[in-house]
């Protein structure tokens, strides 16, 4: 594999970082994510609210792992 097809693959995974982590950003605005302990204090933490903060961390474990990978491409990869 080139140099370059290593950049442009990293450029693109990391991209997609970029992305998950706006998706990250922008699900943890959303009302069900907000104010969780408020919430479970007063007993009105639902199914729909623990939906909603699993798909957050999805989008952050998503980020995380797409940014490890273009590190570890360009660490394997980026000196040839």
């Amino acid at each position: 594999m080139t140099k370059e097809k290593v950049t442009s693959l990293a450029s693109r995974l990391r991209a997609r970082a970029d992305n998950a982590y706006c998706d990250y950003i922008s699900q943890s605005k959303r009302d069900e994510c907000l104010g969780w302990e408020i919430k479970v204090e007063r007993g009105t933490f639902d199914a729909a609210h623990l939906e909603a903060h699993t798909k957050r961390g999805e989008f952050l474990g998503r980020h995380r792992a797409l940014h490890e990978a273009a590190k570890l491409l360009e660490e394997e990869f980026g000196d040839e």
